[in-house]
């Protein structure tokens, strides 16, 4: 029990410290408003003043657009790879850039016609005799920057290299299918038909030997040298060979091209906003501001609030400026991504804009302007404040990305986010304590005290002096409680004086609490709206409340139904009525609730199934503008040369012993486990492999060579399946030999290092030289060769692929290494669920420290975090049909949903527990007229920042539309939907904390648990001439206060021992300066009260049953 009990102490002291934090977060607020309101003019033009100073660095950033840059991590085993083997070799693999000629199937079913041949040789030689710059004033043509073969030519694979010579274009029976050997320029090269052709047609001739008759495709491959000393020259020639390529025009032919530097190229492109994009999306924009205004304009001009609205949108863009502008003064590079932050920054910028307005509003009964705002602030303050610092919490995540675009992308969104928050609170706040003061002074001129801070006058612009608010003093004729608009009484209608203080000023929660109440009477017995009834000059009407009503306040009695109407012209007022009336009293229903549970039940059911069928990958080309030529060449090529996929060098950079047979049989063995692995193609460029054949197997490399031109080819092309050639590593007939063996290491050494240049040195094997690279002493110093894998439709087949080729090269004790430069965005793809799951635990995790941290009751930060699973596991689901996979865009998606969907259940939870109705479903109803108002609004506004990210034709806005959209719908539908019904059930609820609870706006105090007094009686009449009188209080059943007006703790109840007679308690000194009555505008009360206690904010606790004739002021017949 002793534990227990101190752990009860404790919960009970975290939650007394996160109220008093709450508590002492909203004085700051209610401060900060006063002082703004004070002085509007400084809050406003400084802000504007900083940020238009570094609005000049959006203008001048520097963009980063290279895909490696941006969306590859740099420690990686690809990088790494990349890094030996550049360290190996002195260069990169080379630079492939492509060209594809499609005749079309009607017209030119055959691109190897003469006339085709002889234009493609044609751009050949002018794409190999262009100059080019390589930005040092150096110029160079293709001889001097290409990948040298091994006679030190250039490397260009083409189907007019495998002609003898240009005499032959067009000729049939010469290109042997499928593998093609051709001797030009006195060197042998064997070719792969299927590579550079393809839908092709063959033809037998009379020895059964199939030829290349006609094909619809060719493709055009031409190597830049991959040394980092020639990129530059590299970059200008294969942009003077895109445009070339375009340029060229053959009848019936589609052209397409693909350059190594196209990628980057392209994704520059789709951030490259031009004038008419910029102008598409700045009429775009009006929309946001239109439906701000439009949503916040009122019939009663005095009352409209559509220019502060305005001012809040322009607060969200200012804070876009100013967040922005600061990360690119810092150095921040700009990326693609970046580019959707403007209609992020907008879309949570306007909804703290509807927040705060629709606090404002909802402060009607504010005793003057600067009150009014005080309230407002005070109401929503730490609301906007906890969902900005779990949206900047979710970007934080996002900047501890490993990828440089979604870090910075996180970054100047964060930063953006944040000044956005500054911006509400000043630029905004003040333009609204403007607005306040018109409102005050009933000026129906929209600008009205907008421009008095000019020292001269504008014609037709009212200028407004403030109205001075003082600190109430209480007197017999004192009304400072009373809302500004409320009308005065004459002196004959004037109360007559009384010593007891006036009511305190109701909270925005019990104003909301008392109109429920009023409705649900108003709905029982058929009573008209007081805001629509027109009250009789007859003073023969009254208005009767017995035993029966449902009056269980003193409030009740007190406070009319009139009382807490909002006034006409309230902007938002009948968005609230409808969430009151209406939709609110829908959820109320034991069969909205049950339908509602059981449609979030299959909800989750289906968002379980889509999360298994959720895929993962995104290939860089859909990252390009969609009239982007790169998009066209993959589209085209695609319905061809699908065949081969990515080209991998396999390679080996520390010192291996090749002449030792050992080593030699585990070199063969892993060439024929690439060989014939799954992933593969069955094609590799292994000259070493061929080396060792040709020593194993043959007496020469001259007769090996003569074989290989023949027999092999003969063998290769009468097999049906390439993984099924050289089953073993001589041909039929001639027995392996192990050259070497048995030999010293010197010996052997020396005559494989002999035997491999002699190797090299023959015609038919050259070509092979490019992957040897040997010691001054002439050993083999390392070695690489080529794998060609299958060719796949999606970045997850070519992820399987490269960890095969790892896993392969691994078993080896060779320890050889693979790397291609598509590797190292293939690693993203093979941690992007790991990385994605991590991320999201670790924003998951901040923000609902976030929500415990600053809302109270402990059941709240539940229903946050059940919210936020449900909305990413819909998330996962409709990613999948709607055909997204999970990819680094999507991954920092995902996290900022965290973020956007907590919102709204943010705001809701958070209203919900300091709601004061009678049971859980009076505060669910309190909560949607609260805050259903700013959250629809919100979403609204938001989707249609995003409707503006569709005018801009880029795969990155598509994505962000979709994720985002489905990020507002399905946070909505949680917050406004399944949330309040969850509320109604089994949200936080304190029966302490009543209607009559809180006095002041704060409500957020934690009530001492009083016992009740049982029953109140009160009476009110009138004289003959039909004035009120009081009644004296009987101070016999008063309860002393202290200083404070407070009770601490249950000791200062009277309990039923310590009555005296008739269960009455002694008089307290004290209690006979207490006053007669409460005095309203319109009653008098004078009260008989049996034992009352307070709690810690001087709360009247009630319940008991009344009996009360209420009777109206003038409704009252002189007789009575």
């Amino acid at each position: 029990m002793g534990a227990m009990s101190h752990r009860g102490l404790a919960g009970w002291s975290i939650c007394r410290w996160k109220a008093g934090l709450v508590e002492w977060l909203q004085r700051g607020f209610r401060r900060y408003a006063l002082f703004v309101y004070d002085r509007p003019w400084p809050f406003i033009l400084v802000p504007l003043l900083c940020c238009f100073s570094v609005v000049y660095f959006i203008l001048a950033r520097d963009p980063v657009t290279e895909a490696e840059a941006l969306y590859a991590r740099h420690d990686t085993q690809s990088a790494q790879n990349r890094a030996t083997y550049l360290a190996t070799f002195g260069s990169l693999p080379p630079r492939q850039s492509y060209l594809v000629a499609i005749g079309d199937p009607a017209r030119r079913p055959n691109m190897l016609q003469r006339d085709a041949l002889r234009r493609f040789r044609a751009l050949d030689e002018e794409l190999r005799s262009m100059k080019v710059d390589d930005g040092r004033g150096l110029k160079f043509v293709w001889a001097d920057i290409c990948q040298e073969d091994g006679d030190g030519r250039c490397g260009m694979e083409n189907v007019l290299q495998m002609y003898h010579d240009d005499s032959m274009f067009g000729s049939p029976y010469v290109l042997r299918y499928p593998r093609h050997v051709s001797r030009r320029d006195g060197m042998f090269r064997v070719w792969q038909d299927d590579m550079l052709m393809e839908n092709i047609t063959t033809a037998t001739n009379t020895q059964g030997e199939k030829y290349v008759q006609a094909a619809t495709a060719l493709l055009f491959r031409y190597s830049c040298s991959g040394e980092p000393s020639k990129l530059q020259a590299c970059l200008q020639w294969e942009e003077r060979f895109i445009e070339k390529a375009h340029q060229l025009h053959i009848p019936d032919v589609t052209i397409v091209v693909n350059a190594a530097r196209s990628i980057d190229d392209e994704l520059a492109a789709s951030t490259s906003l031009d004038m008419g994009h910029l102008i598409k999306l700045g009429l775009a924009g009006l929309m946001i501001f239109a439906y701000a205004a439009m949503v916040s304009f009122s019939t009663d001009l005095s009352k409209c609030k559509s220019i502060p609205a305005l001012c809040g949108c322009a607060a969200a863009g200012l804070g876009y400026l100013a967040g922005a502008g600061l990360c690119h003064l810092c150095g921040l590079m700009h990326v693609p991504p970046a580019e959707a932050t403007p209609f992020l920054v907008m879309g949570i910028g306007v909804d703290d804009m509807f927040v705060m307005m629709n606090s404002y509003s909802l402060a009607f009964k504010a005793t003057s302007a600067r009150e009014r705002c005080a309230i407002a602030l005070e109401d929503c303050g730490v609301s906007i404040t906890i969902t900005t610092l779990t949206n900047l919490v979710a970007f934080a995540i996002g900047v501890a990305s490993p990828y440089q675009g979604i870090q910075n992308f996180a970054l100047v969104t964060a930063a953006g986010l944040a000044m956005g928050y500054v911006m509400a609170l000043t630029f905004f706040l003040g333009f609204l304590c403007l607005d306040a003061r018109r409102e005050e002074a009933k000026q129906r001129h929209l600008l009205a005290g907008y421009a008095d801070i000019l020292p001269f006058k504008i014609t037709g612009i009212p200028r407004i002096t403030p109205i001075r608010s003082h600190r109430h003093k209480v007197n017999s004729h004192s009304h400072s409680h009373a809302p500004p608009d409320a009308p005065t009484t004459s002196s004959k209608d004037s109360v007559p004086p009384s010593t007891f203080p006036p009511a305190p000023l109701p909270s925005t929660y019990q104003l909301v609490a008392r109109q429920l109440e009023a409705h649900e009477r108003r709905t029982k017995t058929n009573h008209p709206s007081p805001s629509h009834s027109h009250p009789s000059s007859s003073k023969s009407q009254q208005w009767m409340i017995g035993p029966s009503s449902s009056v269980t306040s003193i409030d009740d009695v007190i406070t009319p139904d009139g009382e807490c109407e909002e006034p006409r012209g309230t902007v938002g007022k009948n968005w609230r009525r409808f969430f009151m009336e209406f939709y609110g009293r829908a959820l109320r229903s034991g069969v909205c609730k049950g339908l509602v549970l059981l449609v979030f039940a299959c909800y989750v059911a289906v968002a379980v199934w889509g999360c298994l069928q959720m895929r993962a990958g995104m290939r860089l080309v859909y990252l390009t503008p969609t009239d982007s030529y790169l998009r066209t060449f993959f589209q085209e090529s695609e319905k061809y040369f699908t065949t081969y996929g990515e080209e991998v060098e396999v390679f080996f950079p520390q010192n291996v012993q090749w002449w030792k047979p050992q080593v030699q049989d585990e070199f063969i063995s892993m060439h024929s486990r690439l060989q014939s692995a799954p992933y593969s193609s069955g094609v590799l460029w292994d000259g070493l492999y061929e080396y060792l054949r040709c020593s194993r197997c043959f007496d020469s490399h001259l007769q090996c060579g003569i074989h290989a031109r023949d027999a092999d080819i003969n063998a290769y092309n009468a097999s049906s399946d390439r993984h099924e050639q050289r089953r073993s590593l001589c041909p039929a007939g001639r027995e392996e030999r192990r050259p070497g063996e048995g030999l010293e290491d010197t010996e052997a050494m020396a005559a494989f290092s002999a035997g491999l240049a002699s190797f090299l040195d023959t015609p038919m094997y050259r070509q092979f030289a490019p992957g040897f690279k040997f010691t001054p002493d002439g050993g083999l110093a390392s070695y690489r060769f080529q794998l060609w894998g299958k060719w796949y439709d999606s970045s997850v087949g070519v992820s399987s692929f490269m960890e095969g080729v790892r896993r392969d090269t691994a078993e080896s004790p060779l320890r050889p290494l693979a790397y291609t430069r598509g590797f190292v965005f293939l690693e993203s793809e093979l941690r992007i669920f790991q990385e994605t799951l991590t991320s999201l635990a670790w924003c998951f995790v901040a923000v609902v420290a976030v929500s415990i941290l600053l809302i109270a009751e402990w059941k709240a930060p539940l229903l946050v975090i059940s919210m936020i699973v449900m909305i990413d596991l819909g998330l996962f689901a409709f990613m999948h049909l709607w055909g997204l996979t999970l990819n680094m865009l999507t991954m920092i998606t995902l996290i900022i949903s965290i973020g956007f969907s907590v919102d709204y259940t943010t705001h809701i939870v958070h209203t919900f527990t300091h709601c004061v109705g009678k049971t859980r479903d009076h505060r669910m109803v309190e909560t949607l007229v609260l805050m259903g108002n700013p959250v629809f609004h919100g979403a609204v506004s938001t989707q249609l920042c995003l409707m503006l990210i569709l005018t801009v034709e880029s795969f990155i806005f598509v994505v962000f539309f979709r994720m985002m959209t489905l990020v507002l719908v399905l946070g909505f539908a949680h917050g406004i939907i399944l949330l309040p019904v969850l509320l109604s059930l089994v949200g936080p609820f304190d029966p302490q904390q009543q209607q009559g609870g809180a006095p002041n706006t704060t409500a957020t105090s934690t009530p001492t648990k009083c016992t009740p007094p049982s029953h109140i009686d009160i009476s009110i009449t009138t004289d003959t001439e039909g004035e009120y009188r009081s009644h004296d209080v009987d101070a016999e059943h008063a309860t002393e206060l202290d200083e404070r007006g407070s009770s601490t703790d249950d000791s200062q109840c009277s309990s039923s021992s310590e009555l005296g007679e008739a269960g009455r308690p002694p008089l307290p000194p004290s209690a006979a300066s207490a006053a007669a009555g409460r005095q309203y505008d319109d009653y008098v009360v004078s009260s008989s009260v049996r034992p009352i206690c307070y709690d810690i904010e001087m709360e009247l606790r009630i319940d008991r049953t009344v009996e009360v004739m209420d009777i109206r002021r003038g409704d009252v017949p002189g007789s009575s």
